[in-house]
């Protein structure tokens, strides 16, 4: 008989600095499919002769802490979408740094429904980004715990793949392992924790020297969400061990734990940060284009609410020429819009509807071109806009959304080359701008994602924690919970 494994996912990465929460609209949801073409964990369960049921789906573009009803209402879905009857495994993809208002952390209570809807027996394996702020009381509800090992991510499927054969391989040696976590009290920014250059590529080299040395089934290394402000905020290491392997694994836990610490103050931005004035005068000076900003306190891709103004409004002071702004979520201007032809003009408040503390600019501002950009995840397309702004052109979408490929721009007939300064709402550069920026900087902007973190507004974090407290004294232990 075939063994019939439960498959679902319901990621979210938070941001609980930021004024706009997320809601189940917000969320690309499919029951009884995946939409994601993400299929390697898929594929390899079907070839070893599983029956792979699919639940429910559920992606977020990164965004506020969940409202708690819309939460409790996705995760019912799920729960409601099992099978009846006997199963003899689950796998669930999670972010690991899930908020939910009220609740905490959405991916333990998603954890703790499973374990309470499944039993005791069936064997549970969850994978998460390599930015989870992992809850040590996951470990009474899960059995396997797979993350990412790359900053930018580009193992997603490898780990989803490595977590479905632990859960078979768990299933067939009728095995449930108890995870093995150590907390790490650093709050570490993720746009400065990159895994290709040091330190982060040494702590990957021996997590996997560890792993390998202590024949366990999984280490893993999570650096935490910089922008959750919550109890289970920080690091963490676990690893799942092999049968009879218990100390082994703690102690390479521990280890692991000790080298994070360690090397805790030297992590640096693989770009050059400024300040906005001084960064945007950077800029307009470069006898290179385009050149690349990243307004990085508004950074969509980690939950920022993508309505400041203020780089546009600096750069409107300067009389700026050939600079593209791209973009900017307003819902508000983008329905102004309708109806206008290209060459039409219109005065509009460009940002601050979202997020109270966003700066708002007030323009003259030419229609250019009008089309549909598509938003990850889901690839749902958001009506989007081009303006013109006395030589500097301003993308604006509906929903939040962040600039990451230049084939963004196609659809509006604009090309980088166009430009002489091209400024985004991410952090580091993803690997598709890098390939045509001729030089960038990061621009330390306020916001919800701001990169000082001794600057942002915590007041849950458990105390004390680097770099909020810097001559804490700390060394590995176990949690207990």
């Amino acid at each position: 008989m075939k063994k019939k494994i439960v498959y679902g996912s319901f990621e979210l990465e938070s941001n609980s600095l930021t004024a706009v929460l997320t809601s189940r609209k917000d969320f690309s949801v499919s029951v009884g499919r995946d939409d994601t073409g993400r299929n390697l964990a898929y594929d390899y369960m079907t070839a070893h002769g599983c029956e792979v049921v699919h639940t429910l789906h559920a992606e977020a573009v990164p965004g506020g802490s969940v409202i708690r009803e819309d939460f409790e209402s996705i995760l019912n879905d799920l729960l409601n979408a099992f099978p009846e009857g006997k199963i003899d495994g689950v796998f669930l993809r999670l972010h690991g740094a899930m908020d939910v208002v009220g609740t905490g952390s959405g991916d333990l209570a998603i954890a703790k429904a499973v374990r309470e809807k499944i039993g005791p027996d069936v064997p549970f394996a969850v994978s998460f980004d390599l930015h989870a702020d992992v809850d040590p009381r996951i470990a009474k509800y899960v059995n396997i715990i797979c993350g990412y090992r790359t900053a930018p991510h580009i193992d997603i499927e490898e780990t989803h793949l490595r977590a479905a054969k632990l859960l078979i391989s768990c299933i067939e040696h009728k095995y449930l392992p108890k995870p093995i976590i150590v907390k790490v009290p650093i709050i570490a920014d993720g746009d400065s924790m990159t895994t290709d250059i040091y330190p982060g590529n040494e702590l990957i080299g021996k997590l996997l020297e560890l792993e390998e040395e202590s024949d366990m089934l999984c280490l893993n290394i999570f650096l935490g969400n910089p922008w959750v402000d919550a109890l289970c905020a920080g690091g963490a290491i676990v690893a799942i061990p092999a049968p009879g392997r218990g100390a082994e694994a703690e102690k390479a836990a521990c280890e692991l734990a000790a080298e994070f610490w360690r090397v805790r103050g030297d992590f640096k931005f693989r770009a050059t940060t400024a300040y906005p004035d001084e960064g945007i005068d950077w800029a307009l000076s470069q006898p290179v284009s385009p050149v690349f900003l990243s307004d990085s306190g508004d950074n969509v891709s980690g939950g920022g609410s993508g309505d400041n103004a203020e780089v546009l409004a600096k750069f409107i002071e300067r009389g700026a020429k050939k600079v593209l702004i791209a973009g900017i979520a307003d819902a508000e201007v983008i329905a102004s819009c309708r109806g206008l032809n290209k060459g039409d003009t219109l005065e509009c408040t460009i940002g601050g509807k979202l997020d109270p503390a966003s700066t708002a600019v007030t323009v003259s501002a030419v229609f250019k071109a009008r089309g549909r950009l598509h938003m990850w995840p889901g690839n749902v397309a958001t009506e989007s806009v081009l303006l013109g702004i006395d030589g500097i052109d301003v993308l604006l979408s509906t929903e939040r959304i962040f600039i990451r490929d230049t084939v963004f721009f196609d659809e509006f007939g604009i090309k980088p080359e166009d430009y002489r300064v091209i400024v985004v709402k991410i952090g580091y550069l993803w690997p598709e701008l890098y390939d045509v920026a001729k030089d960038f900087m990061m621009l330390l902007t306020k916001g919800s994602t701001c990169e000082i973190m001794t600057d942002c507004d915590f007041h849950n974090v458990p105390r004390p924690i680097y770099p909020l407290d810097r001559d804490m004294q700390w060394v590995p232990e176990i949690a207990k919970f």
